[in-house]
């Protein structure tokens, strides 16, 4: 499968803004196109930008295998099967759903086919339930032969994670930002794995099953991870690549994340990886969430390759390489950027 191209939107807002709420849709990714050229920005930072904790609906990346599927959220329902028992064991609709005490959960995505030419990463806020809570609710009881959670969507998409993610939590959500999960993305509703890749999240889910045999997914059965772990990886999003600049202050900014290891650390190097300086930490949550950054360089004339690198909690780091090092593992690189700057 070759990744997607993406289009990538820029819009900064001003510390102030984020502290008070304002401005909170930032634009990072939609995978299905590139209308970005190399050596031109769409507006560069202002001293003092960051980039919005959270991406807005219209503006989250899209990958899907098999197209968009449009359901009835009055007549959805999500089976849940045992292969055990070798039967169905329970079945969700929607006013189920709605029924619950559902909570929010702040959590980021990201496609394991990204890249720097493809950074479909983003952050928002979901509404639902961890799994568990769920099926404790339906007096549903995880079977001890269970190996895995197998999950089918209304596109025929399949993919599994292992029986034990359960306890992470993994979490059913049917809301996004507030609103119903919209159709692109996966409404009615949909999976969220922490420490997975977008691939280990599916969307439409209308079957939930406990699996005695391994299940290869739709993406896995191509070649991709089979458990598809977030790496440490880093993103410019502003300067844009090849980025003719004007001498005197610039701000870059971007993203780093490794799931569910927290980034602890995001350094730059303007000088070829002589030398090393912290980046600022514009926002960060915990587990499962992005590290949005920002650095802050006094530009000289001249061509310049620059390079972001990060490190987690657990001390891995993001490897140097730009493009990383295993395209088939997910995406693990640290990102550089050629620029020339004019005085």
């Amino acid at each position: 499968m070759r990744p997607p191209s993406v289009r990538l939107t820029l819009r900064t807002v001003s510390r102030r803004d984020v502290l008070a709420g304002v401005g909170a849709t930032a634009a990072l990714a939609s995978c299905d196109r590139l209308d970005v050229p190399e050596g031109t920005d769409t507006g560069l930072p202002e001293p003092g930008d960051v980039l919005p904790p959270i991406t807005s609906n219209d503006d989250f990346y899209v990958t899907s295998c098999c197209g968009t599927p449009e359901l009835d959220r009055a007549t959805w329902t999500l089976t849940i099967a045992d292969d055990v028992s070798g039967q169905n064991v329970g079945t969700l609709d929607m006013a189920t759903l709605e029924a619950m005490k559902a909570r929010e959960k702040e959590h980021t995505l990201e496609c394991i086919g990204g890249s720097p030419y493809n950074r479909a990463i983003g952050n928002a806020i979901w509404t639902g339930l961890p799994l568990v809570e769920i099926f404790e609710a339906m007096g549903i009881d995880v079977p001890g032969e269970a190996i895995e959670l197998q999950f089918t969507g209304a596109d025929d998409y399949r993919t599994s994670i292992p029986i034990t993610d359960l306890d992470v939590p993994v979490w059913l959500v049917w809301k996004m930002n507030g609103e119903p999960l919209p159709d692109r993305h996966g409404g009615t509703a949909r999976i969220l794995t922490p420490g997975r890749y977008g691939m280990k999240n599916p969307k439409w889910v209308t079957e939930i099953r406990f699996g005695t045999k391994p299940l290869l997914g739709y993406w896995e059965s191509i070649g991709w991870s089979n458990t598809a772990e977030y790496q440490a990886n880093t993103y410019f999003i502003s300067p844009s690549a090849s980025a003719v600049l004007t001498a005197g202050p610039v701000r870059f900014l971007g993203t780093a994340f490794a799931g569910s290891d927290p980034i602890a650390r995001v350094e730059v190097t303007t000088d070829g990886g002589e030398s090393w300086t912290d980046a600022e930490i514009t926002y960060q949550n915990g587990p499962d969430i992005w590290t949005l950054w920002a650095f802050d360089w006094e530009a000289v004339a001249g061509d310049y390759t620059i390079q972001v690198r990060a490190t987690t909690e657990s001390g891995k780091k993001s490897a140097l390489e730009p493009s990383g090092t295993n395209a088939w593992g997910g995406y693990n690189g640290s990102m550089q950027i050629d620029v020339s700057v004019r005085s």
